[in-house]
């Protein structure tokens, strides 16, 4: 059996940050009770594309040196001329970037982190008009105040999480259904929203589009 080490790094610690060759990931602080903190994550993107215009264009014959070049290699062609991967690919795509907060009473926090980002998954405990009676205390958001603060930042897509045990994942709940903090988000937001649940997954592809799996 082999052996190897185990670094641990502390993630809920102001100014973390965490990047390998897939994703890069920074803490946002938040508003609770105890230490909270949102994390951005930024697609790492590569081109792997070739510019076909270009290859002929500095006469790289088709075969085995398009192939090295896809694979980042540098090649030499007959005349000596030295051609670099990075002059003949395509720009590589546009990273997806997706927001997760934890527990937080004030969404607006997120503003800066939510700059160019795709998704916004954050808690939505309670209606306004529960958290107006006295939910404050427990210092958690409404439907209304993330979705206005996704409003503003522009965001596409918001996921809400994290809802109070008072409502119910049944449509048929009336007012009691999980469904009243979408219908309240929607007042307020135009993108699109949708609610989380266990073991349920979404794919934002390429294009934008975001659907459930």
């Amino acid at each position: 059996m082999s052996s190897y080490e185990i670094r641990f790094v502390r993630s809920d610690q102001p100014g973390f940050h965490y990047q390998d060759d897939q994703v890069s990931v920074s803490a946002h602080g938040l508003s609770h009770r105890i230490p909270s903190y949102a994390y951005r994550f930024v697609e790492k993107t590569q081109s792997t594309q070739l510019n076909q215009a270009l290859l002929v264009k500095y006469g790289v014959p088709r075969g085995e040196l398009w192939g090295q070049l896809q694979q980042g290699k540098a090649v030499t062609l007959e005349d000596g001329q030295i051609v670099q991967p990075d002059r003949v690919k395509l720009p590589a795509p546009s990273p997806r970037i997706a927001v997760i907060g934890g527990d937080n009473d004030q969404p607006g926090l997120l503003l800066e982190a939510l700059k160019g980002a795709h998704i916004l998954v954050h808690e939505a405990t309670m209606t306004q008009e529960v958290w107006d009676k006295g939910g404050s205390v427990w210092m958690h958001s409404s439907a209304k105040m993330v979705a206005e603060a996704a409003e503003q930042s522009g965001v596409p897509n918001l996921v809400l999480t994290h809802f109070s045990g008072r409502y119910r994942l049944s449509p048929d709940a009336g007012d009691a259904s999980v469904e009243v903090l979408r219908e309240e988000a929607r007042g307020y937001y135009s993108g699109h929203i949708a609610l989380a649940e266990d073991l349920k997954s979404w794919v934002l592809n390429r294009e934008g589009d975001f659907t459930a799996q």
